[in-house]
């Protein structure tokens, strides 16, 4: 059912391009998440604002590194809306309203607004390569993406690091409700 993804982040990866295609396969139902996701515009989430491009949500997409070829994707919205999918198939969604979420989503939605001048304007999301990661904002202005390495990420003086941190806690966070789900079903 639900594979645990926790202890995955991480990995010896140098790879720096985050222009590469993805090698990843997916199954029908994320690419499906994907495009749902993609297309939301601000009002859809009951965004309204005045100003010029606020960020209404971000995705984080993570390649795993070590030939795991597989993605892991998180969004979090501005209404405390948050959901993990992977790439192989499962996911958890409407997991905002978690306490310890929560309170991760308290930091990650002042943060992305003020990342969001660093990303570059985007067509359409890409799938990050083994070992990238990519933050995708969606704005009232459109798509804008950023990408870097996981190991750069990891390190403290990186501008995303906070936003990379704040993220992944929400993925351990899920990873544990994930095991208390199996746990239950036996």
């Amino acid at each position: 059912m639900f594979k645990k993804l926790s202890g995955m982040l991480g990995g010896d990866d140098k790879n720096d391009n985050n222009q590469g295609q993805s090698h990843f396969q997916m199954t029908p139902q994320y690419q499906q998440w994907r495009e749902m996701i993609f297309n939301l515009k601000a009002e859809d989430v009951g965004f309204k604002t005045d100003g010029a491009n606020k960020v209404f949500g971000t995705i984080m997409d993570v390649g795993l590194p070590g030939g795991r070829n597989f993605v892991v994707s998180v969004s979090a919205f501005t209404t405390m809306e948050c959901s993990m999918r992977t790439s192989f198939g499962g996911g958890l969604s409407g997991v905002g309203e978690h306490p310890q979420i929560n309170q991760q989503l308290q930091a990650i939605i002042p943060l992305t607004q003020k990342l969001v001048s660093q990303a570059e304007k985007a067509s359409k999301p890409k799938l990050p390569t083994s070992g990238i990661v990519h933050f995708h904002y969606l704005t009232t202005d459109g798509l804008y993406t950023y990408g870097a390495p996981i190991q750069q990420l990891m390190t403290p003086q990186h501008p995303y690091s906070e936003l990379f941190g704040c993220f992944s806690q929400v993925k351990a966070i899920i990873d544990q409700l994930f095991d208390e789900m199996q746990k239950n079903q036996q």
